[in-house]
């Protein structure tokens, strides 16, 4: 697993290297997680932070609420948290609602699902949602997938994509 490193302007990301070479990667945007599980948000956040990635935790509340949140951001990644969602058959519709709209606000959408939520997923990829992120992936995977997110590189392959 490559780990990114950061270089000397802030939110700006470089590969990992020896060469020396201080060439800034691309910015990264900020990322906006969404999701009602405060210990892993809040160690997400600081992690993130710590790799000098601008970071926010949105609690989960209503639709609107959370809308009218990430619309004060002028762009970024959210995290959407669908285990957080209630557990009824309008969950995909939520889902996959919540990430039309966030489109329409310019933001890309990475999802963190468990493996009970294959119609929610589903949905929501079909509805925009550029990847998934497994509650089963370690730490540091959903770190480092994110970080690469948030600067524009692809995370999911249009083979994964049509499942």
């Amino acid at each position: 697993m490559t780990r990114l490193l950061l270089s000397a302007a802030p939110r700006t990301l470089a590969p990992a290297g020896g060469n020396g070479d201080q060439t800034p990667g691309p910015t990264a945007e900020p990322i906006l997680i969404v999701g009602g599980h405060l210990l892993f948000n809040t160690a997400l956040r600081m992690a993130l932070r710590a790799e000098d990635i601008d970071a926010h935790q949105i609690p989960v509340t209503d639709s609107s609420t959370i809308l009218a949140t990430t619309s004060q951001f002028p762009d970024g990644l959210v995290l959407l948290d669908l285990t957080s969602c209630d557990h009824t058959t309008a969950q995909a519709t939520r889902g996959a609602e919540l990430v039309t709209a966030l489109r329409r606000q310019g933001k890309r959408t990475v999802l963190l699902s468990g493996g009970d939520h294959e119609p929610a997923t589903a949905a929501a990829i079909t509805a925009g949602a550029i990847g998934t992120l497994p509650l089963s992936l370690p730490f540091e995977s959903v770190l480092d997938t994110l970080a690469r997110a948030a600067t524009g590189q692809e995370i999911m392959t249009e083979i994964d994509r049509q499942r």
